[in-house]
C-alpha cells in the first residue's frame, strides 16, 4: 500500500530527507524491499533515487567504506 501524501511527508520531514537528496535505498539480505522504496520515494517526487546494486552485504563483502553513529549535519 502507498501512505497518503500527510503520512508520507510527515516521515520523510521526522528523517531530514528531501526530495532533492541523493537517496540510496538498500536492503541487507540483497535485494527484497529496496526497489519498492525506490519505487515510492520517486512517486512522491523524489529526483535523485538509486538501490544499491546487492544490498549491504554485497557492499561490505567489497570492502566499500561505511560510516556508524550520529548523523553530522552542517
Amino acid at each position: 500500500m502507498i501512505p497518503s501524501v500527510e503520512e508520507f511527508k510527515k516521515h520523510m520531514e521526522r528523517l531530514r530527507i528531501r526530495r532533492t537528496d541523493n537517496i540510496i535505498c538498500y536492503d541487507n539480505v540483497g535485494i527484497f524491499s529496496s526497489p519498492r522504496v525506490a519505487w515510492t520515494m520517486e512517486l512522491f517526487g523524489a529526483e535523485r533515487v538509486r538501490v544499491l546494486n546487492g544490498g549491504f552485504k554485497k557492499w561490505l563483502k567489497d570492502g566499500r567504506p561505511t560510516e556508524s553513529g550520529p548523523e553530522k549535519i552542517d
